[in-house]
């Protein structure tokens, strides 16, 4: 079962499939990209459910990102806080 089926059929457990998935929706778009978003009227509650998908992906390479960000700072951080010893010819 795919991503998007789990989520069309968690959706369909519940008593309103279309207003859980657009307010899941609107939750991942925020996650994603930082403003809420809202489906398409027209959208299908499967096209939804793709959508929604796909933000879990791009969320994921979000946190990826954000983790080798925080893994290269902390590498420079160290760099840039460990003493080194000079010799009176190089201060020169």
């Amino acid at each position: 079962m795919t991503l998007a089926q789990e989520i069309l059929s968690d959706a369909n457990a519940e008593q309103n499939a279309r207003s859980y998935l657009v307010a899941y929706y609107s939750d991942m778009h925020k996650d994603a990209y930082g403003v809420r978003g809202r489906p398409c009227e027209c959208s299908s509650n499967e096209d939804i459910a793709e959508a929604i998908a796909s933000f879990h992906n791009d969320v994921a390479d979000i946190i990826r990102q954000e983790r080798a960000d925080e893994v290269a700072h902390a590498e420079a951080v160290k760099v840039a806080t460990t003493p080194t010893e000079w010799t009176l010819a190089e201060l020169f």
